[in-house]
C-alpha cells in the first residue's frame, strides 16, 4: 500500500432531492508513517476527551448508539447559549487536569488536521475556512468564542461509537455543505486503534 494511503475513492450516491459525494482514503496502520502515528494519536486523544463529556441527547435522529461532542456548539438548544460541550459532572480536580492537558496536547494539531481535509479537496477546504471566517466561528483550538485571525479549521468533534446510527435526515441549521471523518476500531481499555476482523486494507 502507498505509505500515504490508498488512492482516492469518489463515490456519488443520491438521497431525497441531495447527491452526496463521498470522497475517502485508506490508511494501514500497520505502516508507522508520520501520517498514521498522527492519525493513530488523534483517534485516541478525541476518544480520551469524549470519554468524560455528556452523551447528546437533543439529536432526535439518533436510533442506536453514543454521541458525544468536543469543542464549540451552535445555540440550537431552546433557553440554551452557545458555548462548548460538556463535561460529564462530578469530575476530581485531577480529571480535569487530566482533560486539559490532553486538550492542550491536541491544539497541537491544529495544522495536521485541516491538511488532512485539504489533500481530499482543496477547494471544498478553503471553501470551508471561508464560511467560518464569514460567520465568526471559531476555531476548535480556541479558548473562547472571540474574532481570531487563527487558521481556522473546525469548530468541534463529534465522536461516535457503540454502533452508533442516525435516521436518514438533512440537518438543515449546519453552514457547510460537507464533513470530515475518521473511521475505525478501537481498543475500549486505552481507545488504541487496532486492525478489524474482517478482510479490510486499513482504516
Amino acid at each position: 500500500m502507498n505509505p500515504h494511503g490508498s488512492p482516492y475513492i469518489l463515490i456519488n450516491a443520491t438521497v431525497p432531492s441531495e447527491l452526496l459525494v463521498i470522497i475517502y482514503q485508506v490508511h494501514c496502520f500497520n505502516h508507522l508513517t508520520l501520517i498514521c502515528q498522527n492519525l493513530k494519536y488523534l483517534i485516541m486523544s478525541l476518544n480520551n476527551l469524549a470519554h468524560i463529556r455528556k452523551n447528546i441527547t437533543t439529536n432526535k435522529n439518533i436510533l442506536a448508539g453514543i454521541m458525544r461532542g468536543i469543542g464549540f456548539r451552535q445555540h440550537s438548544d431552546k433557553g440554551k447559549s452557545a458555548g462548548l460541550y460538556a463535561r460529564k459532572p462530578g469530575l476530581t480536580i485531577k480529571e480535569f487536569e487530566d482533560d486539559n492537558h490532553k486538550w492542550n496536547k491536541l491544539k497541537k494539531y491544529k495544522q495536521f488536521i485541516p491538511s488532512r481535509t485539504q489533500t481530499l479537496s482543496k477547494i471544498v477546504h478553503e471553501d470551508n475556512m471561508q464560511l467560518m471566517n464569514e460567520a465568526n466561528l471559531p476555531n476548535f483550538s480556541q479558548t473562547e468564542w472571540t474574532t481570531s485571525n487563527e487558521f481556522k479549521s473546525f469548530s468541534n468533534f463529534i465522536i461516535t461509537k457503540n454502533g452508533f446510527h442516525n435516521k436518514v435526515h438533512v440537518d438543515e441549521n449546519d453552514i457547510n455543505a460537507w464533513s470530515y471523518g475518521i473511521f475505525s476500531f478501537i481498543q475500549k481499555h486505552n481507545f488504541d486503534p487496532v486492525p478489524t476482523s474482517i478482510p479490510l486494507n486499513g482504516h
